[in-house]
């Protein structure tokens, strides 16, 4: 079957999954509520497959961490499910796993569904080499959870606003595009990553709300200009902007560093945001107002031995925050940033893979055992930010950063 655009259809829960193996007996990897009725939006519903037994046991209402820290010690991979009810169809794919070559594979499974219940035609699956049928069963929410988060903060707040987001082909970009829509503003998304910003776009269209992808290397001048300009051309504004494009930032020692390296990490995180913010605050100074939000990082609190460079880039980006802020408050324009710390993107998992060749996941437990929730962020919830940030529920907040980190730089400050 040929490549789709996944059709986001509200909010399912996971009741069963049940492996029926070939000698006639049968399996219950989670029990019959494998991850403890935890919901996710369609566009986030997250499996777990573990392939060593004895399978640990969740607390009937897991969260997230706690699902990922049964994993520890297994051979597992988690992914998300994409609920195409058009063509009856479930796309199942791999975000995460400590073995590599289950990353990014994708499976494409046909589903029936019988009112709000929804069942996966079974499929031959192994366990530990024995073959076997699994079948997997999920239920509509009666109201749809991402619905429900909006009401509970005011939907709609940007209805008839247009929001930027660079960086928008995966992790927090994506998830900040995919907000500012369910919220009413119209979303024009950019990265150099061509397929997955527009795969972002189809996500927003697919919930209903209206996206426009512009290829962009936020580093060069011309391209950054062309943005804005169709930006504009298009929609005829630009109410908020979030400039989240960024090259991860391991490397050598600083005498080390070559002079293409820097220039590239400081093209890209520091030069970047400058360019975008300057053809930014044009449009929203001829407009009489605007909100833009940078992303820092926590290395640009402090020094990162092995990322000196990045580190520069991210200290200089809260420099023009706080400068920007200051110069164009009389213009009706609020600029503040966000110091991320770890969350879960396809670029923490490179920087994982780099600190750790082969295992990943080590390097993952060693940074969460810095962080005093014990957990990796989650996408959404530096989006959230982001959101408030851009709110009327800001309107007081300007030139700061705002340290999203799980509690990690707590110590330092």
């Amino acid at each position: 079957m040929s490549r789709m655009r996944e059709q986001l259809i509200g909010a399912w829960k996971f009741t069963s999954i049940s492996d029926q193996l070939e000698n006639g007996s049968e399996q219950f990897p989670y029990g019959r509520n494998p991850v403890g009725g935890l919901i996710y939006t369609a566009s986030d519903l997250m499996s777990m497959h573990l392939m060593k037994d004895p399978r640990p046991t969740l607390p009937e209402q897991a969260t997230p961490e706690e699902v990922r820290n049964a994993l520890e010690g297994y051979i597992a991979y988690f992914g998300t499910y994409f609920i195409n009810e058009a063509e009856h169809v479930v796309v199942h794919q791999v975000v995460g796993s400590n073995s590599p070559s289950m990353v990014g594979t994708r499976q494409e499974r046909p589903f029936e569904v019988s009112g709000d219940r929804l069942k996966l035609t079974p499929y031959p699956f192994k366990i530990d080499g024995v073959s076997c049928r699994r079948t997997l069963v999920l239920e509509r929410m009666k109201e749809n959870v991402t619905a429900a988060a909006a009401k509970s903060s005011g939907a709609q707040r940007f209805s008839g606003r247009v929001a930027l987001v660079t960086g928008g082909s995966s992790g927090i970009g994506r998830e900040a595009a995919i907000a500012f829509a369910r919220e009413g503003a119209k979303v024009v998304v950019a990265s150099r990553g061509v397929e997955g910003g527009e795969e972002t776009v189809s996500m927003i269209r697919d919930a209903g709300g209206e996206g426009l992808f512009i290829k962009t290397d936020v580093a060069k001048s011309d391209e950054v200009q062309n943005l804005i300009s169709k930006t504009v051309e298009t929609f005829g504004r630009l109410d908020y902007a979030l400039n989240n494009a960024a090259t991860e930032g391991l490397g050598p020692r600083m005498a080390d560093v070559t002079d293409d390296e820097f220039d590239h990490h400081i093209g890209v995180n520091l030069k970047g945001v400058w360019l975008c913010m300057k053809y930014e605050l044009q449009v929203m100074v001829k407009q009489k107002g605007g909100v833009i939000v940078n992303m820092s990082s926590l290395n640009g609190l402090g020094g990162a031995a092995g990322a000196s460079i990045y580190s520069a880039s991210k200290h200089g980006v809260l420099g023009l925050t706080k400068s920007a802020a200051m110069e164009y408050a009389q213009s009706n324009i609020r600029v503040n940033a966000i110091c991320a710390g770890a969350f879960r993107t396809p670029m923490l998992e490179r920087v994982f893979e780099q600190a750790v060749p082969g295992n990943p996941r080590q390097a993952e437990a060693g940074y969460r055992s810095l962080i005093p929730m014990r957990r990796i962020g989650e996408p959404q919830e530096a989006a959230d930010t982001v959101i408030w940030l851009c709110s009327d529920a800001a309107s007081f907040v300007n030139g700061t950063s705002i340290t999203v980190d799980g509690g990690m730089a707590a110590p330092l400050r």
